[in-house]
């Protein structure tokens, strides 16, 4: 619809047909719609509304406080009771609940949403609550279908799937995404140590024994073994501190990746752990071997120079 701009000042639109749409009522202003069907127009009496091409108020009973333009021609609305909610581009409420927050953008299709209970939840392109049986006091963006969650009784950490399922059967004092690739910003240049699969997800716990782990796609450790601390991955290569209190690697299996029973990933110099090491770049990491000062170079063949 095409906006027009009367002689006192006031505004409607004109439809396909070249006629008025609202012969009822002029409007303080509008928004260009122009490939829409539907227009945001805001009263003589400082509220937003929507209108359809047939001069239909698409919502009689409530005007809005605000109306703004959100994602794909779906719009952001504010109720007079300070809640919000979505409305599509043919002009319905995309969710049957209000929140008193709508984070701004997707991730994998699902929005954040603080719910009017004050916690976190998400809505899926229906407007759907995704977690249907608990809320969370935090949640993060969904990242590969897979999103870290705070959970309510326990004060712990879980990770909600793309289904609306916790992902692992005990809660966590920590979760991070471990897994850093090209995709996700970091530059790998040799194919040994990259990998650029986007659709993986591993996860770096702390476990209630105090040890940390890594948990694949399936919610499995990917190590026999818990450590005292744990990096991220930076390619196929995670530093770890194993409870001798001494340093070395583990290196994922990159044939694990397609494998549908997990992710593994082993201890990668078995022969020797270090006082400290840095983190693979550039197909390298330096180390200092237990007792020695001088740093060392390890490849990812595992060639100590």
């Amino acid at each position: 619809m095409k906006v027009i701009q009367f002689y006192d000042g006031s505004y409607n639109y004109i439809n396909k047909e070249n006629r008025i749409v609202s012969v009822d009522e002029n409007f303080e202003s509008v928004f260009d719609t122009t490939y829409s069907e539907i227009g945001v127009v805001r009263r003589f009496n400082g509220g937003y509304n929507f209108i359809n091409s047939d001069g239909t108020i698409l919502f009689p009973n409530e005007d809005f406080l605000k109306i703004l333009k959100f994602f794909q021609g779906t719009y952001l609305v504010e109720t007079k009771s300070e809640h919000f909610n979505i409305v599509t581009r043919y002009g319905k409420l995309l969710s049957n609940h209000d929140f008193l927050k709508i984070d701004a953008n997707w991730s994998c299709n699902f929005l954040k949403v603080v719910r009017l209970n004050g916690l976190y939840n998400f809505i899926d392109t229906k407007g759907n609550i995704l977690s249907a049986n608990e809320d969370f006091i935090s949640a993060e963006d969904f990242y590969s279908g897979y999103a870290i969650v705070q959970r309510r009784k326990s004060k712990l950490y879980n990770i909600l799937t793309s289904s609306g399922k916790l992902l692992l059967e005990r809660d966590c004092k920590m979760i991070k995404f471990a897994f850093y690739t090209e995709s996700s910003g970091d530059n790998w240049y040799n194919n040994s140590v990259a990998i650029t699969l986007p659709n993986c997800y591993i996860a770096l716990v702390l476990k209630e024994n105090g040890l940390y782990n890594y948990v694949d796609k399936d919610g499995n450790f990917i190590s026999d073994e818990d450590f005292l601390y744990a990096r991220v991955f930076r390619g196929s290569f995670a530093a770890v501190q194993r409870q001798n209190n001494l340093w070395n690697f583990i290196k994922l299996d990159v044939n694990s990746l397609s494998n549908s029973h997990g992710y593994n990933a082993s201890i990668f110099i078995k022969s020797q752990d270090f006082d400290s090491v840095n983190d693979f770049c550039n197909s390298y990491a330096l180390v200092y071997k237990v007792g020695d000062t001088s740093p060392f170079y390890l490849s990812y063949t595992g060639e100590i120079m």
